[in-house]
């Protein structure tokens, strides 16, 4: 019988901190863990709680609002596609639909050991960790081949919306610009150009809740002054997706009500 063709994307990571003495314990622990899991079902329930509690604040939370918006409109896969951008409605419904045989099913046909990685950074001996590695792991074989599930690139159409959240003393704001382009890539020498441009604009998210510790920033003194509003953060960050030419330059910042954000002090 043909092997079924499977297409997810999962990631499992596990991190410990231990002592040098306990280090090849700990690895047997933990990699007994992975290879024996046993998903309780009353801790599978516990997680579910969690993880829908959490969805059903992004309903009105600003920044993921906006993020969805802009996920979606840049989304070009069909719904069975491990790359789909679901909605938060549709996420409730899926984690509302995972059973425990679901993850049992999924844990035997996708998750083994062929193509893991391991780093570990300290004092160890590692003559004596290799062996353990070998005797936890080394039997523990992927039941299929890994492959990269590539990101690509396609012009979508451009969107300039509005969310309203009633009832909210803030509001955000996000931009997004898709890009044909990728960092090793001679084809595209203004790259280099590209991410000193990200640095030189703002780089990663900056907090403005004081006016005088950015008092360069024109528009947020404008903000502050004429429309009572206080500035808190914004952001510019650059994605890129190695080999692969799609990437994506994302603009955020955000606004509180001056007023009803100090009476909240």
């Amino acid at each position: 019988m043909e092997a079924p063709q499977l297409a997810a994307m999962v990631l499992s990571a596990h991190t410990l901190r231990t002592t040098r003495e306990s280090l090849p314990d700990a690895l047997a622990l933990m990699a007994h863990v992975l290879r024996e899991a046993s998903f309780p079902a009353t801790e599978l329930e516990q997680l579910r709680s969690q993880v829908l509690t959490g969805l059903e604040a992004r309903r009105t939370d600003l920044s993921a609002l906006v993020g969805e918006r802009l996920a979606r409109n840049a989304n070009v896969f069909e719904p069975d596609d491990p790359r789909y951008v679901p909605s938060t409605a549709e996420l409730i419904e899926r984690v509302r639909a995972v059973r425990r045989e679901d993850l049992v099913a999924l844990h035997r046909e996708l998750l083994g050991a062929s193509y893991g990685e391991l780093a570990i950074v300290g004092d160890f001996d590692p003559d004596a960790i290799a062996p353990v590695l070998e005797r936890e792991l080394g039997t523990w074989r992927s039941p299929h081949a890994y492959t990269r599930i590539d990101s690509i690139y396609r012009d979508v159409k451009p969107i300039d919306d509005t969310i309203v959240v009633p009832d909210k003393a803030s509001a955000t704001l996000a931009a997004q610009l898709l890009l044909r382009t990728r960092d090793d890539d001679p084809a595209h020498p203004e790259y280099p150009a590209l991410v000193l441009a990200n640095y030189a604009l703002g780089g990663l998210m900056r907090f403005i809740h004081e006016p005088h510790r950015n008092p360069h920033i024109i528009d947020d003194r404008i903000l502050h002054r004429q429309f009572n509003f206080l500035p808190f953060a914004r952001a510019l960050t650059l994605e890129e997706c190695g080999d692969h030419p799609a990437g994506r330059m994302n603009s955020g910042s955000g606004v509180a009500d001056r007023r009803r954000w100090l009476e909240r002090q």
